[in-house]
């Protein structure tokens, strides 16, 4: 983790006031920040350090045999860019967030030097992409998020990480940032200092802090402030689990997992981390918890019945290499069901759940570099290797095993008092295993078949109904 004290590195960017908001601590004082963020809000084009390769890239085997089969998968590597220097010092990608062609990216730095930034990489040209960059010299991020305000439809963009006050003192802090139509920040980020050296993750509304830190959510409504919610001692990751309503964390060292955050917390022992600053992750899938576990590899945990129902062991290290190099970082896993694992030194490991729910692993892919977070979204896969740059690959040719089912958010345009339109989206290449696919709802959570329901046909694909008899003023469940 980081120290408490660093170099703060002084150059000649454009310093900005933004708003610090106060704050309830964990004994409900009141207190704020300095009131100064060393940031540069020009935002500049930084697209020529966008670089086009085109190329493919095996996906190697691990071992010869697999109920899943999966040799028309095509990886094609289609650009790579290249870090961005701040203040004359090349930063490293630390956490990739993807919607609608907009690809956001948060810069952060190894050892004493509090220096990052981020920015926004718009994919809609199919001949090349644009970068936006924003550097930080006095802050840095470790984690980026991307929510919708259901109130109104805004886009917002969230930034965790540290920031370092004009006395050397360091705080974890998140910013919020609203975006226009372009995928840009508008305006100066409302700053929120919170307790811990360094807030570490973000996901849908919740955020956690390392050393010292804690649990926060930010406000839904107004989304313009947040709120403490307990301690979670080294926290690494958090995660929203929707079917449920709630949160996952992860925690170090060792690991362990923390589930029904906030009410109902429950301590799921894991195992692995080990090494100090190692980087790990929980995401949630289709009511599974993946948890990145450092030199413990990754594991599947079915949060249903709180049982670890899968692992993989992190890869061994050649012979004289260092074994802090070879640990699991990140999982993400797309639409199609792919699992995407960071395996460090190691290069990316595709994996898919069996029928039985079981982890099997397809191959990997090599890069060249050390990866440490993936982010996997439709047919694209972006791979952050530290100062090496961040890799855009296109995924083509991939066949789904288990059905992947997203809903998509309610816009309030498409709420009427008593009837609403919805749908989401099934993966599955193998579409003759569909044989119907709707929507449930219920006042209850966790809807099922044996709620109201309405169906849209069969096959993998788009899903799309009016959901009617709908009583006013009430909360449905999708």
């Amino acid at each position: 983790m980081k120290t408490k004290l660093r170099h703060i590195i002084k150059a000649g960017l454009l310093i900005i006031l933004v708003s610090i908001l106060s704050f309830c601590t964990k004994d409900n004082n009141l207190y704020s920040g300095d009131g100064k963020q060393g940031n540069s809000n020009e935002i500049t084009n930084n697209s020529d350090r966008v670089k086009a390769i085109n190329q493919l890239i095996p996906l190697k085997k691990i071992k010869s045999s697999s109920s899943l089969q999966d040799d028309d998968c095509v990886f094609t590597l289609k650009y790579m860019v290249d870090a961005p220097i701040v203040a004359g010092q090349k930063v490293q990608a630390s956490h990739i967030a993807y919607h609608n062609d907009h690809m956001y990216l948060s810069y952060n730095t190894a050892g004493d030097i509090v220096l990052g930034g981020y920015e926004m990489i718009n994919l809609e040209s199919a001949d090349y992409p644009e970068v936006h960059a924003i550097g930080a010299i006095d802050s840095e991020y470790h984690s980026v998020e991307l929510y919708n305000d259901p109130s109104g439809n805004i886009s917002k963009l969230i930034l965790a990480g540290v920031r370092s006050k004009y006395d050397g003192e360091l705080t974890s802090m998140v910013q919020l940032f609203s975006l226009g139509t372009d995928g840009l920040p508008v305006g100066d980020p409302l700053t929120i200092d919170l307790n811990g050296y360094a807030a570490t993750d973000v996901n849908h509304l919740g955020v956690v802090t390392g050393t010292g830190g804690g649990f926060y959510t930010i406000h839904q409504n107004g989304f313009n402030g947040i709120t403490y919610i307990t301690d979670l001692e080294d926290a690494r990751s958090i995660a929203y689990c929707q079917d449920k309503d709630e949160y996952v964390a992860l925690l170090g060292n060792p690991g362990r997992l923390i589930t029904g955050l906030p009410g109902k917390a429950n301590t799921i022992p894991l195992g692995g981390i080990s090494f100090g600053e190692t980087k790990a992750m929980v995401r949630v899938v289709n009511n599974k918890a993946f948890v990145a576990l450092g030199d413990g590899g990754l594991k599947v945990v079915n949060l249903e019945t709180g049982q670890v129902i899968s692992s993989l062991a992190a890869p061994e290290p050649p012979a004289g290499e260092p074994v802090e190099e070879y640990v699991t970082n990140s999982v993400s896993v797309n639409e199609y069901g792919q699992i995407f694992i960071a395996n460090g030194a190691a290069g990316i490991y595709v994996a898919k759940m069996n029928t039985v729910d079981e982890l099997e692993v397809l191959g990997f892919l090599d890069l060249d570099a050390s990866i440490n977070h993936v982010e996997a979204s439709g047919d694209f896969l972006f791979a952050a290797a530290g100062k090496n740059g961040v890799a855009i690959i296109h995924l083509s040719g991939l066949k789904s095993g288990v059905p992947v089912v997203t809903t998509n958010d309610l816009l309030p345009s498409e709420v009427l008092s008593t009837s609403a339109s919805t749908g989401g989206f099934v993966s599955n290449a193998e579409d003759e295993s569909i044989i119907s696919k709707g929507i449930c709802w219920s006042t209850n959570h966790s809807p099922t078949f044996l709620d109201n329901k309405k169906l849209d046909g069969d096959g993998s694909g788009n899903i799309k109904v009016e959901l009617s008899g709908l009583n006013n003023n009430t909360t449905y469940y999708i």
